[in-house]
């Protein structure tokens, strides 16, 4: 079980690091902030070597946090540092450690993360052959690079899940980055006055004289609020999971529902609050603690009361959302998939090679088409197969894997990024660990 105890050294460890880059930059000295930062990496790995694996994964779904033009030799970011770092942590791992064989639950998720790896790959060698969105071969190599080393670690970790040590720092680095992401969200127009790498979508409705306008932050996310939306409804309901099968203490179960509540609050994503409501209605349903289902109906109505207004606030968003199906206005969801569907149909070697000319609406809003669009039909009929199929061993394993499934599936129905997929990878290797351990 997960309890305080173990999260607390890791937790102290994360808030160190992100408060030495806010008040390095803070105090505008955030191109020295390299000076800080290394040395309290090496001496957090010398407190505990895992703590490597943590860091990775509350930085993996980010853009790396500082700014391009702070990293060293214009280059290498504090990812890029955490990745190496990882990687050398699994080189010693390796040295101390007999290989294990792998599972077929691991070698699912391994082929998911390769589908993903040689899609982006792929997608950016082609862009650069037919000259799109000003992709040139040495952009290409550089990113290709990176690519490889942001992806070994989880490649890693995936291998090695059944470990202890690797099993017990993963969820801990999946809870910790809850938090921190939603911190950051909710310091987002602080973080943007200092010059950090951070995203706000706010936007105006204009629906009662009182609200002015709906606040969408992702914070250190790198992506949009749906995404950061998606990314916390998966983890949620995995600490459903985690609740019910007692893999957790209770309060910190509710405490990291509860913050992943507020940060889902904090995007003002329709898809996300959809998410969150089937999810929390699932659970109500299968729960078999009366217990559980009473301590969590209090915790939500507690919170709504208490943040009535800006709930409200947020909610607003629905007001206008019949136009995403609306086929009388251009540049909703569904006329984004029809005009992505027509530039392939009036070019059908586009369905072999993907896309070799620019489309002047970027994003489709659905990983499939978009997958279809950068890199053809059959990686994308190969992607559906592989990710349908892991539904279908998680669901029949125990129908509680819809909890953190079914944000996913949401999101990549009606947004095309694909960074919640290394998210699932992980809560779906651990989702058979944990009841592999009964």
């Amino acid at each position: 079980m997960i309890d305080l105890k173990l999260i607390i050294k890791p937790l102290n460890l994360s808030f160190f690091l992100f408060l030495i880059i806010y008040f390095s930059a803070t105090y505008s000295i955030l191109h020295l902030s390299y000076g800080l930062i290394l040395p309290f990496i090496l001496f957090s790995i010398l407190i505990q070597r895992e703590i490597l694996i943590v860091f990775y994964l509350i930085l993996l779904p980010t853009a790396g946090v500082i700014p391009t033009e702070y990293n060293l030799i214009d280059a290498i970011g504090l990812d890029e540092i955490i990745n190496v770092f990882c990687l050398l942590y699994f080189y010693f791992f390796y040295r101390n450690n007999k290989k294990s064989k792998e599972t077929i639950i691991q070698n699912i998720a391994i082929s998911i993360v390769n589908i993903i790896l040689v899609v982006i790959i792929i997608t950016n060698l082609k862009n650069s052959l037919f000259g799109m969105y000003g992709s040139d071969f040495f952009l290409v190599f550089k990113r290709t690079i990176f690519l490889i080393i942001r992806f070994l670690p989880l490649y890693f970790i995936i291998k090695n899940i059944n470990h202890y040590k690797i099993y017990r720092f993963t969820k801990i680095g999946i809870y910790l980055s809850l938090i921190i992401l939603v911190v950051s969200q909710y310091l987002t127009p602080i973080l943007l006055n200092i010059g950090l790498y951070v995203l706000d979508h706010s936007e105006f409705v204009g629906l009662a004289d009182n609200i002015e306008g709906v606040n969408r932050f992702s914070g250190f996310y790198n992506g949009d609020s749906n995404s950061i939306g998606a990314y916390l409804n998966m983890i949620i309901g995995y600490i459903f999971i985690q609740l019910e099968y007692k893999k957790i203490s209770k309060k910190l179960a509710y405490t990291f529902i509860g913050i992943g509540f507020f940060g889902i609050l904090l995007t003002a994503s329709r898809a996300a609050f959809v998410s969150f409501a089937v999810i929390l209605f699932l659970f109500l349903i299968f729960s078999k603690s009366s217990k559980n289902i009473f301590k969590v109906i209090f915790l939500f109505l507690t919170m709504t009361l208490v943040f009535s207004d800006f709930l409200l606030n947020q909610l607003s968003r629905f007001h206008n959302a019949h136009y995403q199906i609306d086929t009388n206005i251009d540049g909703n969801r569904i006329m984004k998939w029809a005009h992505y569907l027509s530039f392939m149909w009036q070019n059908p070697i586009y369905y072999i090679t993907g896309a070799q000319s620019e489309i002047n609406n970027r994003a489709a809003h659905n990983v499939f088409i978009q997958m279809m669009y950068n890199v053809g039909v059959f990686p994308m009929l190969l992607f559906i197969k592989r990710i349908f199929f892991s539904f279908r061993v998680a669901v029949k394993k125990n129908k509680r894997a819809w909890y953190f499934i079914i944000p996913l599936f949401n999101i990549m129905m009606f947004v095309s990024e694909l960074k919640e997929l290394n998210l699932y990878v992980l809560l779906f290797i651990l989702f058979f660990i944990d009841f592999d351990h009964k």
